[in-house]
């Protein structure tokens, strides 16, 4: 996750893959609650409906990010 340059993505990556709180991760990047990481990831993933290079970069990642899970 560290190595990824996409902030939003690195947002994405913690919340729905490493089931992190909203608000944990406000605070790293910043944010004063969670409000502002739940909007980037709500917008990130509707991006992702129509960007077929956005959609297939979460794929990637979430499939890199789940093997080392297991």
């Amino acid at each position: 996750m560290a190595r990824e340059p996409d902030r939003r993505v690195q947002i994405w990556l913690r919340v729905r893959l490493g089931a992190e709180r909203m608000t944990e991760v406000g605070r790293l990047y910043g944010y004063r609650d969670g409000s502002g990481i739940h909007r980037v990831v709500s917008r990130l993933e509707s991006r992702a409906q129509w960007d077929r290079d956005l959609a297939a970069k979460l794929q990637v990642r979430q499939v890199k990010l789940s093997s080392v899970k297991s």
